[in-house]
């Protein structure tokens, strides 16, 4: 799998603040709802799988480049990120293990300064 979405990939102590944060299964039923009536059923399924192949390129993305042991306890997650024209999501998910938070956005945040993984291209 390549990467050409997310550019940054965070690796922070254990969050346990998600109250605020959609899950991934809430984001794909607001696609559906989004679009309700509007777009055809084609059009929909498309943008699920969409956003399916990017949470899979997420985990890839951790798995390759971070501590991640390839278990979730919480999580994921999905954030949206307002762009110029656009919006862009940001994933999170918390591992079972030892709780470590991964985040992989398509947007640098600086904020996390010091959390940050290179990801091998």
């Amino acid at each position: 799998m390549r990467n050409e979405y997310f550019e940054f990939l965070y690796e922070c102590p254990p969050l346990d603040w998600f109250e605020a944060l959609k899950s991934f299964e809430e984001y794909l039923e607001g696609i559906k709802l989004q679009h309700e009536g509007i777009k055809s059923d084609n059009v929909v399924e498309g943008e699920i799988n969409e956003a399916i192949t990017l949470l899979m390129e997420a985990c890839y993305i951790a798995a390759k480049n971070s501590s991640w042991e390839g278990d979730i306890r919480t999580g994921p997650f999905v954030v949206g990120l307002p762009g110029d024209c656009d919006a862009k999501i940001l994933i999170i998910f918390k591992q079972d293990n030892d709780g470590t938070t991964f985040l992989l956005s398509p947007v640098e945040l600086p904020y996390l300064k010091g959390h940050e993984r290179k990801i091998k291209k």
